[in-house]
């Protein structure tokens, strides 16, 4: 005989049951179970950057390279490669350019001499070989027009050979070129109409294959460009950019950055960073591991020195970490400076011939150190596999000349 008490529990025994499936038509009980609280794994702490070098300049050689303008260098583990913008005649520049190998200067290779005028020369450097790209403003009826712009390039070979010029499928005030894993990326400035009969400027990037065809449509990144553009890109594949925008435009310079996808597509919102300086020109983006430095030269004040190099280190989100700070000034904001790789660790190359590394914060690592005479202009930065050189532009209109020298690299320890 069961009791009131046992009938209950064997019903409660019977429905639990079903509840779990025992009997067809019901749905099974869902039972929460708490998920184990995730693991917060910090990253891997980052090498200690190389002890700052003491450098020592070995001999120079100079060649004569009268009525140089503008030139650019590019450097791989063989070789490097200046190319020249050269005033030939009083309506006609021309494109040349020289071979380092090892530490001697070739022979002077011409590398575009057509009627027109050739500016704005860049250089960039592949392992086996080098790509020269310049704005070819063709000469019509003894005029210079925007419409007649062609960006045109050029194959360069260490053994001094060359490829035919290439006309690259835009038109361009100016030409910087970099290196990404579907081919070359370049960025140019052109002007599109705005109706009305006005025109505005736009920053483009169009990536490129290694025949120079293009890959995808071109991408337009900012208006009013003015002071230059750089871009990184990092472990992930993808890319930043920075491009600043003219203070004419607006009561303040700007730096914009940009964030892009692995095909050159803009893939976050726009950064923007007030410069609360001058003129700002030569904007460069470094990769430091825990972040980015950003720098940029730019006119100082009435009473101040001509130029300021400023720093600012951001996080990979184009937030600002630390910065902005005035790291060194002097020189012209056209052949003052640049951010360079000294050993493995950046640095800021200024007023001339100076160089002074840089930490992960951007702020000096000891004091700037002078590497050549103080007349030098359009000062390169040049490392091949752990050895250095310098170069710089020295003299004026027909007295120029292209010097390179050696760098030593001391370290305390």
């Amino acid at each position: 005989m069961r009791t009131g008490h046992q009938a209950l529990t064997l019903f409660l025994f019977a429905a639990a049951v079903a509840g779990c499936g025992g009997s067809p038509g019901t749905e099974p009980t869902s039972v929460a179970v708490s998920a184990p609280a995730p693991v917060r794994v910090s990253p891997p702490p980052l090498p200690p950057l190389p002890e700052p070098c003491s450098f020592s300049l070995g001999e120079r050689q100079a060649v004569a390279a009268p009525g140089i303008i503008n030139a650019d260098v590019g450097a791989n583990a063989e070789s490097a490669l200046f190319a020249y913008q050269v005033q030939a005649a009083p309506r006609s520049q021309v494109i040349r350019a020289r071979l380092l190998l090892g530490p001697t200067l070739g022979s002077e290779l011409l590398l575009s001499g057509e009627a027109g005028f050739h500016v704005l020369p860049r250089v960039l450097a592949l392992p086996d070989r080098f790509l020269v790209a310049w704005n070819h403003q063709l000469a019509v009826a003894g005029e210079e027009s925007d419409r007649h712009e062609v960006a045109e390039a050029r194959w360069v070979f260490p053994d001094g050979t060359m490829s035919a010029v290439s006309e690259l499928p835009f038109g361009s005030g100016s030409i910087r070129l970099a290196r990404v894993p579907s081919g070359i990326a370049a960025m140019y400035t052109t002007w599109e109409s705005s109706g009305a009969g006005t025109a505005r400027e736009v920053l483009m990037r169009q990536v490129l294959d290694l025949s120079l065809r293009p890959i995808g449509p071109p991408v337009a990144l900012l208006d009013a460009p003015h002071g230059g553009e750089d871009e990184v890109t990092l472990a992930d594949g993808t890319t930043w950019v920075v491009a600043v925008s003219s203070g004419f435009k607006t009561s303040q310079w700007r730096a914009h950055l940009m964030r892009l996808d692995a095909t050159g597509k803009v893939i976050s919102a726009v950064k923007e960073i007030p410069m609360e300086q001058g003129y700002v020109a030569r904007p460069a983006l470094f990769d430091v591991g825990d972040g980015l430095l950003l720098t940029w030269l730019a006119d100082q004040e009435v009473g101040q020195p001509p130029v300021a190099a400023t720093v600012t280190k951001l996080s990979y989100s184009a937030e600002v970490l630390d910065g902005p700070r005035i790291v060194g000034s002097g020189g012209t904001r056209f052949n003052g400076g640049a951010l360079v790789v000294s050993g493995g660790a950046p640095a800021l190359l200024f007023d001339g011939s100076q160089i002074v590394g840089l930490d992960r914060a951007g702020a000096p690592r000891g004091a700037p150190q002078r590497l050549g005479p103080a007349s030098a202009q359009q000062p390169f930065w040049i490392e091949r596999e752990g050895s250095f050189a310098f170069a710089w532009v020295d003299g004026v209109e027909r007295e120029v000349s292209l010097q390179v020298a050696p760098v030593t690299c001391t370290r305390a320890r």
